[in-house]
């Protein structure tokens, strides 16, 4: 067994300071790997299996609980596979030499012991098993720290038998829905640059690229678009609990089951891939059967890519547009054959031709009453009854009627979750790709940015001369207006939750192992620790008078004493007021922070349920029944509520309407921002819209992103907003004179 097989059984644990250097050599080996030789031969026999759902487990289980755990005898008849005859396609591949996992390895996570319960499913298995996570493994108890530790991050590759795979994350970190972030795409571009375009290329994630969970078409686009030039006969995936497969946008895709299935219809299994030379098979076992009967696909795999190459030459990527049409110019090689024709496709609402000539496209695409800011195009060839395209995103920044512009926008490295920090003159933001960013307020130009080596994901917030923030390591750092680290305290868990500073300089914050933190914002000193509640704390919680109020992912709403920590009350959220019955983790109150009153206290959970509480935690009523976050308005007497399905409202502490708006923001758990007498709100796909507090009426709006998630609250300064989103371009709006 080679030095990385070794790393990638090792048992994935809480682990003690030996464990964590070997692991740190194992990423070093993993980053350090180079593609495998054309000289090595190339057969060889994967199990590509998906789904888990280890349950959680918030203290070890006895060996008999471990083998009545979900999954678990599934898995561990992979332990005794020999060859494996692949029954459709009469053949009969080797021992399997290893095992790609395409995610929801767990139920929630990883809260408590259930990292530990991994590890007993999959260290004596005696081959290498290299996972992918699914939107299990990164929304209740999110795990990056655990793929950091043994593979370098979230995304990692690795070459078998003249194979380059890569394994990637289209899981959201601490949020269900499935997106494909800047840092994703950095890695695959960075990843692909030491392989040949004559190398086998399989990508493995636990999303398919043709899910309706992806916030647009072109979140998966901007993906395709890095792979094409390269040699990718299939891609594996799961999330469906199917063994299926799927021609996508011209790639083919095998799904991988799921190790478990529901009582009286077996489908539990895994697929048995087979490559050998230039043929690839892979057919779906079932756990009960001896062999691999269900035929999922047989290809041969080409010597390169046999996809064209499309030329996008105008709009060059993230160019400006301020005219009433936009020119297209698209070039094609067709390996074989003619286009016949050509066509656009704008935002996925518009579509039109364009004039073919020979290898170009051309035409003038009226952009008519397109609002101002990111839009996306795609430009398509048809070649031969088959569909080949390419597509690219521009700015549109009319001025003249224009109700809102944009100041600047900058890219950063990584997609971002955090509300910006405007603070003497610059803007910060935290990136999934492990850094603080300064940017000067005026010009968006990087000023400094700190590298705290694992994602930023928690809002930054402001103390003297100081800004305080959270990383996915447990680190919770101040580093002072130049850049420089002041203090650092070590939470011992990721932390995810936007820190609250009182009045008094405490920092409070929670952690991925569910505690409550109160630190000193001046020195980094703890002053308490709360460990009551379990799974996790996320959200940011809520300081007023003598009480901090949050919410956990174990069900519960608490409230501690804000001088010793202790806790005062807990009670369950509103849906789970709803249930009477056992706590359910899924739809607890804890991605959006609380807000409280003198005698009441509001919150949402993922339910969609906005919860009022009084003071000592009695359950008062439902509010309203569709929403995905609240804020208070500053008059303290009314609520903002974000809705799924309705438009964001204003309402009174009972829920009696004030005013209802047209902007339907949807599902993701960000709170509106109230700034002098407006209202900003992004909705899901990007479109921050400006309301007036008083009506509701909407003032202005504009696309901040190409129709990309926008899961951070937005930041006003005077009249300029300022937005990010998981494409990681940070943009300053302001309305137009």
């Amino acid at each position: 067994m080679t030095f990385r097989e070794k790393c990638a059984v090792l048992k994935p644990r809480l682990v003690s300071v030996s464990f964590v250097a070997i692991l740190a050599l194992c990423a070093s080996a993993a980053l350090a790997a180079k593609p495998a030789s054309k000289s090595e031969a190339r057969e060889l026999s994967f199990v590509h299996m998906s789904d888990t759902h280890v349950d959680p487990w918030l203290k070890m289980p006895t060996a008999e609980e471990l083998e009545k755990g979900r999954s678990y005898k599934v898995i561990q008849g992979i332990r005794e596979l020999g060859s494996v005859e692949l029954a459709p396609y009469k053949l009969t591949a080797p021992k399997p030499s290893f095992i790609v996992h395409t995610g929801d390895i767990c139920e929630y996570g990883q809260p408590a012991f259930t990292w530990d319960v991994v590890g007993k499913y999959l260290n004596n298995l005696g081959i290498p098993v290299y996972l992918a996570p699914g939107n299990h493994d990164m929304t209740w108890v999110a795990t990056p720290d655990r793929f950091r530790q043994m593979y370098g991050g979230l995304n990692h590759s690795f070459d078998k038998g003249g194979i380059h795979f890569m394994a990637l994350c289209t899981g959201s970190l601490q949020d269900p829905s499935p997106s494909i972030g800047e840092d994703l795409l950095e890695f695959v571009r960075n990843d692909l640059k030491k392989v040949s375009p004559t190398t086998p290329v399989i990508p493995y994630f636990h999303h398919p690229l043709n899910g309706n969970e992806f916030c647009s078409r072109y979140d998966v686009d901007r993906l395709l678009d890095i792979l094409r030039p390269y040699n990718v006969p299939v891609i594996l995936d799961g999330h469906g609990h199917s063994s299926t497969k799927q021609e996508i946008y011209g790639i083919p895709s095998v799904m991988g089951g799921s190790t478990f299935s529901k009582p009286g219809k077996p489908t539990d299994g895994f697929n048995i891939c087979y490559v050998k030379g230039d043929q690839i098979s892979i057919a779906y076992k079932l756990a009960n059967e001896t062999s691999a009967t269900k035929g999922l696909m047989q290809k041969k795999i080409p010597a390169k890519t046999d996809y064209p190459e499309i030329v996008i030459k105008s709009p060059k990527v993230g160019t400006a547009a301020n005219g009433a049409n936009l020119e297209l110019s698209a070039t094609i090689k067709p390996q074989s054959g003619n286009a016949t024709r050509a066509w656009f496709d704008l935002d996925d609402d518009t579509t039109g031709a364009l004039a073919l000539s020979g290898v170009t496209a051309l035409g003038s695409v009226d952009l008519g009453k397109l609002g101002n800011g990111a839009h996306f195009v795609r430009v398509n060839f048809a070649v031969g009854g088959e569909t080949y395209s390419r597509s690219t995103h521009f700015y549109l920044e009319r001025t003249g009627d224009a109700k809102a512009v944009a100041q600047w926008r900058t890219q950063i490295k990584g997609g971002s979750k955090t509300q910006p920090l405007v603070k003497d003159g610059k803007v910060y933001v935290g990136g999934n790709d492990g850094g603080l960013y300064a940017l000067d307020q005026k010009t968006g130009k990087l000023a400094w940015r700190f590298d705290a080596g694992a994602a930023v994901a928690t809002s930054p917030a402001a103390w003297k001369d100081l800004v305080l923030f959270g990383a996915a390591d447990g680190k919770f750092y101040a580093v002072n207006r130049s850049g420089k680290r002041a203090w650092v305290y070590e939470a011992g868990d990721p932390i995810y939750s936007a820190p609250v500073v009182s009045d008094d300089g405490v920092a409070y914050f929670g952690s991925n192992n569910a505690r409550l933190h109160a630190v000193n914002a001046d020195t980094g000193k703890l002053v308490w620790k709360n460990e009551e509640a379990s799974y996790n704390v996320e959200s940011k919680p809520c300081v007023l008078g003598d009480h901090v109020y949050f919410g956990a992912w174990d069900g519960n709403l608490y409230c501690v004493d804000r001088k010793s920590g202790k806790t005062l009350w807990k009670t369950p959220g509103g849906y789970n007021q709803s249930i009477k019955g056992n706590l359910t983790r899924y739809y607890a109150p804890a991605d959006n922070g609380p807000v409280a009153t003198a005698d009441s206290v509001f919150v949402a959970d993922r339910a969609y349920a906005a919860g009022r509480f009084t003071g000592s935690g009695d359950f008062v009523t439902t509010i309203s029944a569709d929403c995905s976050a609240l804020s208070l308005a500053k008059d303290g007497n009314h609520l903002y509520l974000r809705s799924n399905k309705s438009g964001v409202s204003k309402v009174g502490f009972d829920g009696k309407s004030v005013w209802k708006s047209d902007v339907v923001a949807g599902r993701i758990p960000v709170s509106p921002t109230e700034a002098g007498d407006k209202v900003y709100v992004c909705t899901n796909s990007g479109k921050l819209n400006c309301l007036d507090a008083a009506t509701g009426k909407t003032l202005w709006s504009y696309q901040v992103t190409p129709q990309l998630f926008v899961m951070a609250p937005v930041a006003v300064d005077g009249e300029t907003a300022y937005a990010v989103g998981l494409d990681g371009v940070v943009t300053a709006i302001k309305q137009a004179n």
